[in-house]
């Protein structure tokens, strides 16, 4: 008469039993708090999700501008990235760098043009400081322009208007509509 449980049987359950409780293991831990987190960033179209992007556009060896953001995604069709609390600093070397900062902006890799949204600040190294929602930046053409109301802001004055082309390599602004300034200091004539 057979044993009906044999030892190779109740080894070979047990190995069975063994298998799967790893690969109980192996699914629950496939979906790590970190992986939960790059998928809420990453949008439908999106290949790629990066914490703290920095880009450099050299030409010559010679940095002309950077991007850097604290988190981006990125649509390799498109070619944009879509950016979150970014910087962007135009290096010159015969002046001072000039800083612009925004709440999200997209970053077009093709075209080489930043877009910045949401309280966007220019900072120049002297204290003078340009305030509007959104502007965009044409590597083309040297110039960062916007259609929506922009405040420049200086020590003694503020200029204020709706519209503006600032260019990058002369450093020379024009406002464009419903232009006002206010001089705060006595003029002296």
């Amino acid at each position: 008469m057979k044993k009906i449980f044999s030892a190779r049987f109740l080894l070979a359950g047990f190995i069975l039993l063994l298998g799967l409780l790893l690969v109980l293991i192996v699914v629950s831990n496939l979906r790590t708090p970190e992986m939960a987190a790059v998928s809420q960033l990453l949008g439908s179209d999106d290949d790629l999700a990066i914490q703290q992007l920095n880009y450099t556009e050299t030409r010559g060896g010679v940095r002309k501008w950077s991007v850097q953001a604290q988190s981006a995604t990125h649509d390799m069709k498109q070619e944009r990235a879509q950016l979150k609390q970014l910087t962007l600093t135009f290096y010159d070397p015969t002046s001072s760098d000039l800083i612009l900062t925004s709440a999200t902006g997209e970053l077009d890799l093709k075209k080489r043009e930043v877009l910045l949204r949401g309280d966007v600040v220019i900072q120049a190294a002297t204290g003078e400081a340009i305030y509007t929602d959104e502007l965009l930046f044409v590597d083309a053409e040297k110039v960062v322009r916007t259609d929506h109301p922009v405040r420049f802001v200086a020590d003694s004055y503020t200029v204020s208007g709706r519209g503006m082309r600032f260019n990058i390599t002369n450093r020379t602004i024009v406002l464009l509509h419903q232009v006002e300034a206010v001089y705060k200091e006595g003029l002296d004539f």
